[in-house]
């Protein structure tokens, strides 16, 4: 299982990664995101421009967080 979490509404789940990734494209409103897979989560920006303005992480539009990610926390 997959957690969303937006920096605008609640989050949501999914039940694999690309289907995580499906939503938040189709939330955002982008046929393509901008990824940064860390060891805490993948961050989604909606652009590769939107990443490079705000790359620490805290502005990403969405995280997408596995049930082992978040057991490491």
């Amino acid at each position: 299982m997959y957690t969303i979490r937006y920096n605008h509404r609640s989050p949501e789940s999914a039940t694999s990664l690309e289907a995580a990734k499906r939503i938040v494209r189709r939330e955002a409103g982008v046929s393509r995101l901008s990824l940064y897979p860390a060891t805490d989560a993948v961050y989604c920006w909606r652009s590769a421009a939107d990443q490079a303005a705000h790359s620490g992480g805290s502005r990403a539009y969405a995280t997408i967080e596995s049930d082992a990610q978040r057991a490491q926390h």
